[in-house]
């Protein structure tokens, strides 16, 4: 996964210039539609976001319970269940990102992954150290 200009930007304001940046309590997974734009993205803001009733992100929370870091690459320790898809098809899904909000922006992280259709009746998951944030 990328880090987003939005964090490197809050992350180098924290630790050089001593601007407070406070870590979140919890992240937040959601999944982006084909044709997102990554400009956007990189600027920390949701863009192509899945729509739907029965679509949320998925929370984890920021501790050893939920993440691993081997020194530089971090990755999620359990699977990561999105709601069972009961009103409408989810669509064509391209990208997944990580925000510090359940709904809005500050997207932290994100990636594209292989395009998957997502219909009626599924069940979308990312399994146990299917997000992986290289740190360098």
């Amino acid at each position: 996964m990328s880090a987003t200009n939005y964090t490197e930007y809050n992350v180098g304001n924290h630790i050089f210039c001593g601007v407070d940046f406070p870590a979140p309590t919890a992240l937040y997974v959601g999944l982006l539609n084909t044709g997102y734009n990554t400009d956007s993205l990189e600027s920390g803001i949701v863009d192509n976001e899945v729509v739907s009733n029965s679509y949320s992100r998925v929370m984890t929370q920021c501790n050893t319970s939920d993440w691993t870091n081997y020194t530089g690459l971090v990755v999620n320790k359990n699977i990561l269940t999105f709601s069972f898809v009961t009103s409408e098809a989810w669509g064509a899904i391209s990208g997944v990102f990580i925000s510090d909000s359940a709904t809005g922006n500050n997207v932290l992280f994100y990636t594209s992954i292989s395009e998957q259709t997502i219909n009626l009746y599924d069940m979308y998951q990312i399994p146990a150290t299917g997000l992986r944030i290289i740190i360098t």
